[in-house]
């Protein structure tokens, strides 16, 4: 095998040095807790593995990564380690797809790409699954777009993108009408279908696990009113052409100051407008150049722009976004109900476009040519300035108090079902910088956690029914009426409560005084209590995800209520029962109950990895083309 150039490595060692930089004083083993980052010393391995609701996945398989480190509490190095490596392949892999424009156009586009606003606003946040979808698909565009010829390849790399969860396998789909376009001249009909389904079917790796818990919980959510992108005026499409206008203005990327995020966005428009009509013929040569160009011109560019900019911008017009908002409260396309994700899609094409616009500047007009040459990567540098270094504090480790540590410490050492007060699905915790966040308890510990799933963007069913028992006891509580919680926890099957620092102060005074709440941890930080008095918890035994057994010494006669959600699980061939409180129940006569989700995703991964294997035999993987020369121009 040939030894990598310098060529090919110096995109790497950019992105892998300039991720440093952003992180900055992040690079640590402290967490990062903001919006929907959960980075924590111990994560558990992510549901879209193992099929168990009630929540639908979230994370990505990749984070089982960082689950592997949980018991060292590594589990936070091991993310961020992830995050460096996607942001230095995601330089590189655009800088080798637009190899022909010459080595420093070419880096300086693949800095563009990896660390505009959008991605670093997404890194802010903790759509780690956009960080993974940019990373793969520089590198397997050549293959989705052969997939005609080559299905095994395209559906590896169709796999290795599902490996990012719902958020990268969203732009997969979404890109998919652009796939169709640039590959419509390859191979005949049937083949061509064959090879756009096999890469959809790779999807199965979130798309099953996601839907099979769904329909099993009545999983229901709001569409995208509540998510429409944050810019208004004349300068929202500028703004957004930089990859700015994420929803939450509090959270992601530090925008440019006054005037300079239009301007800029003004100059990538223009710029990319000029490449994209310069290069409008592509080669027909299968080589790095002829890649992008067929992603990025005619029709399959125009679609792509549409999907990514046009989606997004209905949020700026009333009438648009109620329409967007009710096709998003539709599955599947509830996918997409944030519709500024899809900017992925037009970046793209964007980036292509300026440096090609760049380039074609540089060779009209000779006195351009040294600024041609370095534009692409100015443009880079001004838009990450504001981002370095820790990205205003949202990416400073936070040092989790002690008193977290014994909490989890005091549950795991007797695992039970918890829920935490408040209940909410996002809140301001008091740790280090307040900051909003999602819920991080279910993933710091580890075990069955109620929250309620409602984020407060409109109608929300909860797909725990154990939440529509607990949450209004827990309201009820902070309102004064405080008779009714513990009888709601034990008729939850809660036995531990989790009460967090809020920044709003002691909503849940005097827990300690409750008969039934024991204090077993009371911090400033957070406080722990046992609920007494509870269901029996060695009714049944958990055997495995999604598989509960009744233990051998109970009648089996008479019906056991498990310590788990209800919905959804089978027992002695029926549907099992579910209690008043939400709970499983495993019905008399029936010694086991199972959770068809968990099945079903045990089944999909086992079919999933052994299409892999066969695909890696039938079609092992090749250089994508021949080895170049790249040139300076």
């Amino acid at each position: 095998m040939r030894a990598p150039s310098t060529s090919q490595i110096v995109p790497w060692v950019a992105g892998a040095v300039g991720a440093a930089l952003v992180i900055g004083p992040g690079l640590n083993g402290r967490a990062w807790i903001n919006l929907d980052q959960s980075v924590l010393p111990h994560l558990p391995l992510p549901t879209v593995l193992t099929g168990v609701g009630p929540d639908v996945p979230r994370r990505g398989a990749f984070t089982a990564l960082g689950a592997l480190a949980s018991p060292w509490g590594g589990s936070a190095w091991v993310m961020k380690l992830v995050v460096i490596v996607l942001l230095a392949a995601a330089t590189a892999g655009m800088a080798r797809r637009l190899s022909s424009v010459g080595r420093l156009p070419a880096l300086g586009a693949g800095l563009l790409y990896a660390f505009g606003p959008f991605l670093m606003g997404r890194l802010a946040v903790g759509h780690l699954g956009l960080l993974w979808a940019a990373a793969v698909l520089p590198w397997a565009l050549p293959s989705l777009l052969d997939s005609a010829r080559s299905p095994a390849r395209a559906f590896r790399w169709s796999l290795l993108l599902a490996v990012g969860g719902y958020l990268s396998g969203t732009i997969v789909l979404a890109l998919m009408p652009v796939l169709i376009l640039a590959g419509r001249t390859a191979g005949s009909l049937g083949e061509r279908v064959r090879g756009w389904a096999v890469v959809v079917a790779a999807q199965a790796l979130w798309l099953v696990p996601g839907t099979a818990v769904a329909a099993a919980v009545g999983f229901n959510q709001p569409g995208g009113q509540g998510f429409r992108v944050s810019l208004s005026g004349l300068g929202a499409p500028a703004r957004l052409l930089i990859g700015e206008g994420y929803f939450q203005v509090e959270a992601g990327s530090v925008p440019l100051p006054g005037a300079w995020g239009v301007v800029l966005g003004v100059a990538i428009g223009v710029l990319a407008a000029i490449g994209l009509v310069a290069n409008r013929r592509r080669s027909p040569e299968p080589d790095e150049a002829s890649t992008i160009s067929r992603v990025a011109c005619g029709w399959a560019g125009a679609v792509a722009l549409a999907i990514g900019l046009l989606v997004p911008l209905s949020g700026l017009f009333e009438g648009t976004a109620e329409l967007w908002a009710d096709i998003s409260a539709v599955q599947p396309f509830n996918l997409a109900r944030e519709p500024h994700r899809l900017f992925l899609v037009a970046w793209l094409v964007l980036v292509p476009g300026v440096a090609w616009g760049a380039q074609w500047l540089g060779r009209r007009v000779e006195a351009l040519e040294p600024l041609a040459q370095v534009l692409a990567l100015a443009m880079a540098l001004v838009l990450v300035a504001p981002q370095v270094w820790g990205m205003d504090g949202q990416l400073r480790g936070v040092e989790l108090p002690e008193a977290w540590a014994e909490v989890r410490n005091r549950v795991r050492s007797d695992p039970g079902t918890v829920a935490t007060a408040p209940q909410w699905s996002y809140a301001f915790y008091e740790v280090g910088d307040v900051r909003r966040s999602y819920n991080p308890w279910p993933d710091y510990l580890g075990v069955d956690t109620v929250i309620s799933n409602d984020a407060g963007k409109g109608p929300t069913s909860e797909s725990d029914p154990r939440m529509d028992t607990i949450g209004p006891a827990l309201d009820a509580y902070r309102d004064g009426r405080r008779s009714s919680l513990v009888p709601a926890l034990r008729e939850a099957g809660i036995r531990w409560l989790v009460v967090p620092a809020v920044v709003q102060g002691r909503l849940f005074p005097s827990l300690g005084t409750q008969r039934g709440l024991e204090p077993v941890v009371e911090d400033p930080a957070v406080s722990l209590y046992r609920v007494t008095g509870g269901s029996d918890p060695t009714a049944a035994d958990q055997v495995l995800w999604g598989l509960w057994r009744r233990a051998e010494s109970t009648d089996a006669t008479r019906p056991v209520v498990v310590d788990a959600a209800g919905p959804g699980w089978r027992a002695a061939g029926g549907t099992a029962p579910v209690d008043p409180g939400g709970r499983l129940v495993i019905p008399g006569g029936a010694r086991w109950a199972w959770y068809p989700p968990s099945l079903i995703t045990a089944i999909s991964q086992v079919a999933l990895l052994v299409a892999a294997m066969v695909s890696w035999r039938r079609d092992p993987p090749a250089r994508e083309f021949p080895s170049k020369r790249l040139s300076n121009r």
